[in-house]
């Protein structure tokens, strides 16, 4: 049985994936299997992995019909042998040290998730601001395994996983179009022991290519919204919530929705975006913001008051008040 499962939905990625696999294949932890699931891709991707696992027994590679990033990492995570789990996209790259370092961190702490630090490729200034955010290294409770999480962007990547943990809480990815790590993450975070941070720089990535670039792209995107309303449904019904975790995470479906709506949204698609928005939030989470029972800043309860076409000046009698 092999230590780590490294687990690589490859998509089209024929560009960058040599670069990938060799950061993988060139790790001191030698004890690894790595999943390459080939997502029905039309370019050289599939040819590019079956060369890597005739080259190196650790790699296996499973092809199967397009069917999008979660249906391959969930198929991954089926097949995964390894006492512990790890993500990489296919255009990504691995420290040499990556899995021996997590690995060993996750031997000495008993920690069900050891997160390391990313840097993004072509702007490593951005994720050294979000490190110098963090002031702790072991997370435990509820709400600052949220905020940990949070911070790190809900990625899936940069973490390696137990896998006990992953099989025992059914933990695997929603198939939805957009903000798939953000439900496994949280998740995740929720019923593991313990968060362990291993404050070292083991993971770059590149922003994925075509996000929010044309129409089609765009409303495929908008499914965030979707997204984290079926992830609130699902988590009422199977987890132990408290009352701030449950706000939290109401207060987080608001602040996403408005950044889309007024950031990443062409004046042309508002009223779609605006129907999605209106129809992932029930009457009483409204009133959740209007009593001030979950407190957000003014700007957000003016976007929560104006998005349901409330006129001016009750907009501003329910944002100021």
């Amino acid at each position: 049985m092999p230590l780590i499962s490294i687990i690589i939905p490859v998509f089209n990625a024929e560009k960058y994936l040599t670069e990938c696999l060799d950061s993988v294949r060139g790790q001191t932890l030698e004890d690894v299997e790595i999943l390459c699931v080939n997502d029905g891709s039309t370019d050289q991707s599939g040819t590019i992995c079956d060369r890597y696992a005739a080259e190196d027994p650790r790699f296996r590679v499973i092809h199967q019909k397009n069917a999008g990033q979660s249906a391959a990492r969930n198929r991954g995570l089926e097949l995964a042998l390894g006492k512990y789990v790890m993500f990489v996209d296919a255009d990504d790259t691995l420290s040499p040290e990556a899995c021996r370092k997590s690995l060993k961190k996750a031997q000495e702490t008993g920690a069900e998730i050891v997160s390391f630090l990313f840097r993004h490729t072509n702007h490593p200034a951005k994720d050294s601001r979000i490190a110098r955010k963090i002031k702790k290294n072991v997370f435990s409770e509820e709400m600052e395994k949220f905020r940990f999480t949070q911070t790190t962007l809900f990625t899936v990547w940069g973490r390696l996983y137990s896998r006990d943990l992953l099989e025992k809480r059914n933990i695997r990815f929603l198939d939805c179009t957009a903000c798939e790590d953000n439900h496994f993450s949280v998740k995740a975070a929720f019923w593991a022991n313990q968060i362990v941070l291993l404050d070292e720089f083991l993971y770059d990535y590149r922003d994925g290519i075509g996000y929010f670039r044309d129409t089609k792209q765009i409303l495929k995107n908008m499914g965030i919204i979707e997204t984290h309303a079926n992830m609130l449904d699902e988590f009422r019904e199977t987890m132990p919530m408290s009352e701030t975790f449950h706000h939290t995470l109401i207060a987080l479906k608001a602040r996403t929705c408005s950044h889309l709506y007024r950031r990443k949204v062409p004046a042309e698609l508002k009223d779609e975006c605006r129907k999605r928005i209106l129809n992932a939030f029930s009457p009483w989470e409204w009133e959740l913001f209007d009593q001030k029972i979950i407190r957000i800043p003014r700007k957000l309860r003016w976007f929560t008051a104006r998005i349901r076409g409330m006129g001016l000046w009750k907009s501003l009698w329910t944002t100021l008040r």
